[in-house]
């Protein structure tokens, strides 16, 4: 039988393909509006109603973004299940994480289950002393200070009064502002005054979530800071998978993925790279 060209007008014909009775009415009801050209990545939707009426390319262009957006529904699904079935949270939690939504930095917090997470690894180690490296609007040293015994601090550190004002306020609405001291100066300055007023090795938990160029000097004075069965976590080491794409050459993104191999080769730590919300490793200091 004769055979048609591709819809999506790639000017081939469709191998050994023939057109069903129905194809005309339902080119006509997805027809492109008039003065626009189709391209060869639009009408891919076309493909729900049968990929019979396309030639290989399509079809097989269209079988993949099918299958992307399947995994895609999928993951946002199981990880909205994930947060349903396992996130506890205080209302002040609740709170704060409904205001940090609104603000127009909401990406720079971390997921809840990462918090969750980290809250148990703090109590399952005994922590007494935590460092917070980037406290945005708190949700991180709130989660801390809540896991700590009553004689626990948490020291946060951040440049901005802007964000960290608003951590202030949940803070105290959750009763936990006595176990947090916050450090409003570069957080490189305010590790090594640390390490020069004698705490090294006595902090038992740090949390780094601050500007990624800064990631690989940040571990290199937690190490000093925190004790031997102590714990080092570091969050976007996922990056949002750019640090998968080598076209990307964003510093940002150079230094994750420097840090990633730095971290993956250090006899110093055990290590566990989870891939929770934007990416969370967890250095276990041996």
């Amino acid at each position: 039988m004769p055979t048609r060209p591709c819809p999506l007008n790639h000017g081939r014909p469709r191998h050994h393909r023939t057109l069903q009775p129905k194809w005309h009415n339902h080119h006509r009801r997805h027809r492109p509006m008039s003065g626009r050209r189709r391209g060869p990545s639009q009408g891919l939707e076309f493909l729900t109603a049968g990929e019979d009426n396309y030639c290989c390319t399509c079809a097989q262009a269209a079988t993949s973004v099918k299958k992307m957006n399947i995994e895609k529904f999928r993951n946002r699904d199981l990880e909205e299940y994930v947060k349903q079935h396992s996130v506890r949270q205080t209302e002040v939690q609740k709170k704060l994480m409904a205001e940090t939504l609104k603000h127009p930095e909401s990406k720079m917090m971390a997921d809840p289950v990462q918090y969750q997470l980290m809250a148990n690894l703090i109590q399952v180690i005994n922590a007494k002393k935590v460092l917070d490296v980037g406290v945005f609007t708190g949700a991180s040293a709130l989660s801390a200070a809540l896991a700590l015994p009553e004689d626990g601090i948490v020291h946060a550190l951040d440049i901005s009064e802007e964000y960290t004002n608003i951590a202030k306020k949940l803070w105290s609405e959750a009763a936990v502002n006595h176990k947090i001291t916050l450090h409003l100066a570069h957080a490189e300055d305010t590790l090594q005054k640390f390490i020069d007023s004698g705490e090294a090795g006595t902090f038992d938990f740090a949390f780094i979530d601050a500007d990624k160029e800064g990631y690989d000097r940040y571990y290199e004075l937690c190490l000093v800071l925190v004790r031997r069965g102590g714990i080092i976590a570091f969050d976007d080491t996922l990056w949002d998978g750019r640090v998968i794409d080598p076209s990307n050459q964003m510093p940002s993104t150079v230094a994750i993925r420097k840090l990633n191999e730095k971290l993956r080769d250090d006899q110093r730590i055990n290590l566990s790279l989870l891939n929770i919300g934007d990416g969370l490793s967890l250095c276990f200091i041996k």
